[in-house]
């Protein structure tokens, strides 16, 4: 999934002033879609990437660009949608052309299968 596919909510929950809009201003450079910035209703320890109905591949995609925290359903997510809720370890974003890791044997439509035999 490219990165302007992924529509994520950016929430401050470690208390830094400003952290979210950082963090989502550096996600639109990286080219998501970044639909909601605020502030958590509380703090929380570590970062989360939490995502609704519909959206566990977009949430992979943000796990990649934000390594460290494993994507979880919630229920009260919006279909579609990925949250990234920062917490006090923070959210150290990849470089800019992160790519989703080849897994051995996949077939990638830009490759010629047929040539290799």
């Amino acid at each position: 999934v490219p990165p302007a596919q992924v529509r994520v909510g950016v929430y401050n929950a470690a208390g830094t002033p400003g952290l979210a809009q950082r963090t989502a201003d550096q996600l639109t450079e990286r080219g998501f879609q970044v639909v909601k910035v605020g502030t958590a209703d509380r703090t929380y320890a570590r970062t989360q990437i939490l995502y609704g109905a519909g959206a566990e591949r977009q949430a992979a995609r943000m796990a990649i660009a934000v390594p460290g925290p494993e994507p979880r359903a919630w229920r009260a997510a919006r279909p579609g949608r990925v949250y990234l809720v920062i917490g006090k370890t923070g959210a150290r974003l990849r470089g800019l052309n992160a790519s989703v890791p080849r897994v051995a044997g996949e077939i990638r439509a830009d490759r010629d299968v047929c040539a290799a035999t």
